[in-house]
């Protein structure tokens, strides 16, 4: 592939821009995991956040008496 650039190129070089270039690639790395980590973490809290509101108000109906709402049984 022709003009296609290499990811591990940076690591490859030697000196100082090579340094550089690696930290920048590990940098990137870290930000993509921060960033995954931070949705993932997000997505989880919104679901178990739900599911309390959900059994929360099912709790409340039961509590005042609504007649749609089924008691478990103690079996």
């Amino acid at each position: 592939m022709r003009g296609a650039k290499d990811p591990t190129k940076a690591f490859r070089r030697s000196g100082r821009a090579g340094r550089r270039a690696g930290c920048l690639c590990t940098q990137r790395v870290i930000d993509r995991i921060r960033r995954n980590t931070a949705a993932i973490t997000w997505a989880l809290a919104w679901f178990i956040g739900m599911a309390a509101c959900g059994a929360l108000g099912v709790l409340l109906l039961r509590a005042i008496g609504f007649a749609g709402v089924r008691r478990r049984s103690t079996s």
